[in-house]
């Protein structure tokens, strides 16, 4: 009798980690989810916002040195346009700026987009004229959230078949 209650400690013990490890996929999978799903949203709301032709007034390669990657480079942009009869500048490729890359050629087909001096077309936010794109963020994320969503039902499927071995051990009064 004393071995049985051993084997029914240890497989509470085993149900209760997998109840463990159910609930941080659930937890890590929903973060995961909830931010793909977020960067779709945010890149959705973008093609709702006016358009506007905008006049390229700076399109140049910056460069930085970084010790222990070498160069890197970012394309430096700004551009005017006007929305509601008022002048802006605006200094963003995308909705989060661009980013520093080591690939300069990169760099320099955006340049040779979006060249000095040209006139291109813009998106303005109507709530907030000042802020202003020239292109949109992929909505790819929106597309993928799925992935992460297995783990939450693979987590969830963790914490079930614990919770139906446990009240299986439960001693019946």
């Amino acid at each position: 009798m004393a071995a049985t209650q051993k084997a029914k400690g240890k497989n509470k013990a085993g149900a209760i980690y997998l109840m463990c490890i159910g609930l941080f996929l659930v937890l890590i999978g929903g973060l995961f989810t909830w931010l793909m799903v977020r960067s779709f949203q945010h890149a959705s709301d973008t093609r709702h916002w006016s358009k506007a032709p905008c006049y390229v007034i700076r399109s140049e390669a910056v460069e930085r040195s970084v010790d222990s990657l070498g160069i890197e480079f970012q394309w430096a942009v700004a551009y005017t346009y006007e929305f509601e009869g008022k002048d802006y500048i605006g200094e963003k490729y995308k909705p989060r700026g661009q980013k520093w890359t080591g690939d300069k050629e990169n760099v320099q087909a955006l340049i040779d987009e979006y060249p000095l001096d040209t006139k291109q077309e813009c998106y303005v936010n109507p709530q907030k004229p000042d802020e202003a794109i020239l292109d949109h963020d992929s909505k790819a994320a929106g597309y993928s959230a799925w992935f992460p969503m297995l783990f939450v039902v693979g987590g969830l499927g963790m914490i079930f078949g614990a919770l139906k071995n446990l009240l299986k051990l439960s001693p019946k009064s």
